[in-house]
């Protein structure tokens, strides 16, 4: 993996953090807050097991599958709570493939309280680790 697609992927990831950001701060929970929310959710964690897995290739460390991905980056301590990525990875799933309002709203709720700081994290350590790419 080349030092220009690991910079490449952690800018896109840093974009879509913000994005997310802007909604988890927001104290309405309108149905339109709620969809964009869970919306900018699928897409950032898209970004975050693909940039960990061009990190970990980057690294040497070959992965095949987002379960994988994080699995590895969880042994190599880039994750902190490898039970809420894999909650996030399940929540994910069943917001891009089964929609249901109840499902939603609980999903919405773990955004807001949970996954948003555990993806700011990660961003976090893998911009201090990889900050002097030229």
């Amino acid at each position: 993996m080349s030092e220009a697609k690991v910079k490449q992927s952690l800018a896109n990831l840093g974009r879509a953090l913000i994005s997310l950001g802007d909604l988890v701060k927001k104290q309405n929970g309108e149905d339109y807050i709620v969809d964009a929310t869970i919306q900018r959710f699928e897409y950032t964690y898209e970004l975050l097991w693909k940039t960990l897995k061009r990190c970990l290739q980057y690294e040497g460390i070959t992965t095949q599958t987002p379960k994988d991905t994080l699995k590895k980056a969880f042994a190599i301590h880039w994750l902190n709570n490898e039970t809420v990525w894999l909650d996030m990875q399940s929540d994910r799933n069943i917001t891009s493939h089964v929609y249901n309002e109840k499902d939603v709203e609980k999903i919405y709720k773990r955004v807001k309280k949970r996954y948003y700081s555990e993806i700011l994290a990660t961003y976090e350590l893998l911009q201090e680790r990889y900050k002097d790419l030229t």
